[in-house]
This record gives structure tokens, sequence and C-alpha cells, in this order.
């Protein structure tokens, strides 16, 4: 119980309002004769005519200023600070820079430190908490630690359906170190995005620029590392060698798999069908420019010598210029 200094009576310490800067930490005047007295202070305000100033003086470095520089503030006639808006935070900084020297011992480590390391009360800016932020910092990790092993289901935010921890994905800024979409829905999600993004064109044209600077770059930097990639995937590049040219001369192409593509060259021995030399080249029997399909009955392993040589030429006409090109030599 305390007694109220204004209406002086006797009343509970619910019906008073708290104050930090009393012993006590209640106001002296209860709310109800708060009310009272912040109406009468209100109505005071009103009834004064305020004054309407272009220029003032800051009152602490004595400077005539534009209205603009100065802060805000209903009690005044004029409506402004007294103090300009530099002296005003500079006063700030000051103090900010003097509770920050302080010292002060932690409660659970017992150890002493600046004020820098505690945390703002958040009733009250001016105080600060009794645990400094590493030790409040484990405790959130505990608490964190111990929530997390009670959770074994979860409920999907877009299927809306109970699932086990394991079908959903890692995040650790989340409460229970789960992402709170199930990991289906967030891989279709992925995929109907990206397939609005290629249907774009200009998406499309970015995508082609970035990659060949990419490039461009990488032989800059690392000249050996296309190579080293075509030497261990010799039958993918060639592969996509020939898709590439048959697009643009807008032939036939009958799709197959690497699988495929092994069993086809398996037959020749993974040697040169034409001299039994090594594979180096994948060679089409009929030329793409006269006519030739893309597709595995078309195609053949041959050397590089081989491949050259032939060229455009069909195997008929390669045989005869390789024999006119014997005589010549004898």
């Amino acid at each position: 119980m305390k007694v109220c200094s204004k209406c002086k009576v006797e009343k509970s310490e619910g019906e008073f309002n708290k104050c930090s800067t009393v012993k006590s930490g209640l106001r002296s005047y209860c709310k109800e004769c708060q009310k009272i007295i912040n109406k009468k202070s209100k109505e005071k305000l009103k009834n004064k005519e305020k004054i309407q100033i272009i220029s003032k003086t800051c009152s602490q470095c004595k400077q005539e200023r534009n209205m603009i520089e100065f802060y805000k503030c209903n009690t005044n006639l004029d409506g402004l600070h007294s103090n300009c808006k530099c002296c005003v935070d500079l006063e700030k900084k000051n103090k900010r820079k003097q509770q920050n020297s302080l010292e002060k011992t932690c409660k659970e480590c017992g150890i002493k430190k600046l004020n820098i390391n505690f945390r703002q009360n958040r009733h009250n800016r001016t105080i600060t908490e009794d645990t400094c932020k590493a030790c409040e910092d484990k405790h959130k990790k505990i608490e964190k630690q111990e929530y997390i092993k009670t959770i074994t289901h979860k409920v999907c935010y877009t299927c809306k359906q109970i699932k086990e921890l394991s079908q959903f994905g890692a995040l650790s800024k989340s409460i229970d170190g789960h992402r709170g979409e199930c990991l289906e829905c967030h891989r279709n999600k992925n995929r109907v995005f990206m397939c609005r993004k290629r249907q774009d064109f200009s998406f499309r044209k970015l995508e082609n620029i970035l990659h060949k600077e990419w490039r461009a770059k990488k032989i800059k930097e690392e000249p050996w590392y296309f190579k080293l990639y075509n030497e261990k995937n010799k039958n993918k590049s060639l592969k996509h060698g020939a898709e590439r040219r048959m697009r643009v001369l807008e032939k036939t192409i009958v799709e197959f798999s690497m699988e495929e593509l092994n069993q086809r060259l398996s037959v020749f021995g993974f040697r040169c069908a034409y001299c039994g030399g090594p594979f180096e080249h994948l060679d089409h029997v009929k030329p793409l420019i006269s006519g030739g399909p893309h597709c595995l009955s078309n195609l053949r392993p041959a050397c590089a010598k081989c491949n050259l040589s032939k060229g455009k030429k069909t195997l008929k006409e390669w045989t005869e210029w390789k024999k006119l090109m014997n005589k010549d030599q004898k």
C-alpha cells in the first residue's frame, strides 16, 4: 500500500505508474491524479499563442540558425527545441561514450566487462541488463537445442501435411533449425520458376552472355581446364558437338543415350573403323552436308587422320581418292 501525495488516499501499488529513478520504483501521484494533471497541462498549451519564427539562437553554441536546424518541441511557445540539432546530437554521443566506458560485473560469469558487452533493458534504455551478451547467447542456444529435440514432426505450409523433420530442409535462422516448406514442395516451386525463366528470351540471352564471359575468364586463368574435361568425357563432348552442327544445318536428329553410343563403339573395339588406329573422332558415314542423319547407324569411331581426310566425301569417293593418292606417291 502507498499514499498518493496529491489526493492523500491509501491505494494499492497497482494503481501507481512505475518510475526507475525513485527508490520505491513507483511514482508519487496515482494514475487518476496523473491523468488530471496531464489534461490541465495540455489545455494550457492550447490556450497559449505559438510564436512563428524564421530563425533562432541556440542556447548552447549561441549562434543564429534557421528553424529547420532545430528539433520540434511542443512544450516551448515557438514549437522548437532550445538547442540546435548539432548540439543535441553531440550531447547524446558524449552520454553514450560515458556509459560505454563504465564497467559492470556479469551475474553469471562474474567477470568485469564494459557496458558495450551488455544489452539495453527493454523497459528503460538508460539501464543495461544484468547478464552479458555472451551468456545470453549461450542460454538461447541451449534452449533452442532442447526445443529441437522435443520436435519430431512438422506441418508444411504449402501442402499442409504433417511430415517428419527429415523431409524438411535445414535452415539455421528458424527456431527448430528447418524450413517451413517440405523438400517436395520446395523442389516443385524451383522447377516452375526455372521453366518460366527459360521460356523468356531475355533471360536466355543474358544466360548465354554470362556463360561466354565465364568461359573467357576460365581460359585466361586455367587454360588446361577444358582440355582435361574433354579428355575425361570424350564421348559426351563429341556427341554434343555433332548435335550442335545438326541443329545449325536443321537436319534430322535421332536421340540416343550415352550407354547406347558406348555399345555402338564397343562393336568396333573403341578403335578406328577404317584403319584400326586410336579412337579420336566420331565420323558420319554419310556426311551431314549431303543429307546424312545424326543417328547410331550412321556413326562410326575414327582416328583424326581418317576423319579429316574423309571430310565431306562419301565412302566410295574417299576410297577412290585414296587409291589415286597412293598411285601418285608411287
